[in-house]
């Protein structure tokens, strides 16, 4: 399981956390985080439902799109994409996908962050620190999560034999093919 995957699986299943009150219970979630006692109205219960509604979209769309949820290929794409090369077309959306999940999550945070200061509730603070965690969790992914990172040096103090062989190999084969 690599670093994409994880991510998008703990941030589907947050936001699949978040959107469970507001789908099941919308007037008990609106009532909890009022500060007067009243009732709650019908557009409220609706804007809750449809909140949660779009937060399990966007769930599934990050699943779907990060490559956890395979997508069907028709029979013959499977064999020319062996043909290509490892890692060609599994997830082609992963990275965008991950950037707009920790654009989002970072939104939230600072959303939290400020209802929390200006209200005080504790449940802002746990929603802050949640979103917090998967956006840093996020970035992280996108700056160091992708591929096997970098092994090239320089050959300045430590010179990289295999990188010399390979290159000296390429160098003979195109004379081989020039006739030198």
């Amino acid at each position: 399981m690599d670093a994409y995957t994880t991510y998008h699986a703990l941030t589907s299943i947050y936001l699949s956390l978040q959107s469970l009150p507001l789908l099941l219970a919308p007037r008990l979630s609106i009532t909890l985080l009022q500060t007067q006692v009243r009732d709650t109205t019908s557009t409220e219960t609706f804007l809750s439902r449809a909140l949660a509604l779009s937060l399990l979209a966007l769930a599934l769309l990050s699943l779907v799109l990060s490559g956890i949820v395979p997508l069907g290929r028709p029979a013959s794409s499977s064999s020319s994409s062996e043909d290509e090369g490892e890692g060609s077309g599994a997830a082609p959306f992963a990275t965008p996908t991950t950037l707009v999940t920790v654009l989002y999550h970072v939104s939230t945070l600072v959303l939290s962050y400020v209802r929390f200061s200006n209200e005080g509730q504790a449940v802002y603070a746990l929603g802050a620190a949640g979103s917090g965690t998967l956006a840093a969790v996020g970035l992280w992914c996108l700056v160091f999560g992708g591929g096997a990172g970098r092994t090239h040096r320089s050959g300045f103090m430590f010179p990289d034999k295999e990188r010399r062989e390979r290159k000296v190999g390429r160098r003979e084969e195109r004379w081989a093919k020039k006739g030198l």
